[in-house]
Parts: structure tokens; sequence; C-alpha cells
């Protein structure tokens, strides 16, 4: 089982790896400003805040399609890492005769993450806080991020690895392309539950 700080150990190397890959040393050397430094010394509030702070760097210095870039190989290098639910529903699809029969019936990943049909598309939601319930102050299912404090939002940059996380999911489960758009989430808007749609 991975511990917290490995799974923050990661996501900082990881972060600072696809910087480096898509904007170069120099700028990720501006971003990360001695970042590789962060897990051993975070709390996750501290950690989050500084998590949040690098995004805005990455903002100043780089277009947004090269953050997009950057977010999504971090959100795709993840659900490759944790792709345990993926596998599951994957397995679960193979029961059924048709993709329609299969999303006609799959309500849920876990305990709680929601799915529903929304027409042609899937409505996906859960709540941080839930997912965690020995951390119920979380806002991002992100270690990174999840200890953002309440009152204090951040670029929607961030979620462009959730957004890519969800999507690497459902093309494992589905065994094709899908998009994905986030509606809303709490690290943006301050709510308490992450909202997207997921485009058939």
């Amino acid at each position: 089982m991975i511990n917290f700080k490995d799974m923050v150990t990661g996501a900082v190397k990881e972060f600072s790896d696809r910087i480096e890959q898509y904007a170069g040393a120099e700028i990720r050397k501006k971003v990360m400003r001695g970042g590789e430094e962060m897990p051993g010394i975070m709390d996750p509030v501290k950690g989050a805040l500084d998590y949040k702070e690098a995004i805005e760097r990455l903002e100043k210095l780089v277009d947004k399609p090269t953050c997009n870039k950057i977010m999504t190989a971090c959100g795709h290098t993840c659900q490759s890492i944790y792709d345990q639910e993926a596998i599951k529903a994957k397995k679960l699809r193979q029961q059924y005769a048709t993709e329609a029969e299969f999303l006609a019936n799959f309500k849920k990943f876990d305990n709680s993450t929601r799915i529903e049909l929304k027409g042609k598309d899937l409505l996906q939601r859960f709540k941080p806080g839930e997912m965690f319930p020995h951390l119920p102050e979380m806002r991002c299912a992100c270690m990174l991020i999840g200890g953002l404090p309440k009152g204090t939002n951040a670029s929607p940059t961030v979620c462009e690895c959730s957004r890519a996380f969800t999507e690497k999911r459902w093309q494992t489960i589905l065994g094709r392309p899908v998009k994905v758009e986030i509606i809303d989430t709490p690290i943006i808007s301050g709510g308490d539950e992450c909202v997207c749609k997921i485009i058939l």
C-alpha cells in the first residue's frame, strides 16, 4: 500500500518532470522553486497552498495549451498508477452484451463516485471528503491540492489533471476514445462536489 508521503513525492516528481518535458528545465526551476523538497516538510494545507502558487507561476510562464499538456500528462500517469477501479469496471463491462446496457446499469465506481446517464452522455459526481473518510475536509482527490483551505480557490488549470484522469479512466473501461468536460469542482467554486461530463 502506498503511503501519503510516497503519493505526494511521486505526484510532485511527475509534475516537475512534465514541466521540464513540455516547457524546459529553466521553466521547471522557476515553477518549482525547490518544490521537489516539499514532501519532506509537507502538511496537506501548506502543500496545497504551495501547489496552488506553483500552478499560478506556471500559468504566467507558459501558454494555456502548454499548461494543459502538462496537466493532462500528469492526469494520465496518475490514472495508470491508480487504475484498480477502472480495471474492475472494464471487467464488469464485459458482462453486458452492449455498451448501452452496461452504462444503464453502472451506477458507481466505489462508495463515493456516482455515475448517471444523461441523454447520450454520462454525469460523474463525487465528494472528495467522502472518498477519504479519515480526511473529510479534503477538497480534491489529489493529495497535492486536496488540503486547500475553504475560502481559497485555485485556477481551473489544476482540474485539467482530473479531467485527463477521468478521460483515461473511461477510455480504459470502454476501450475507445471519450471526451471529458469539467463542470464544477470544490477547488474552483468552493462547493463540495466534483462534477464532470463524459461525452460518449
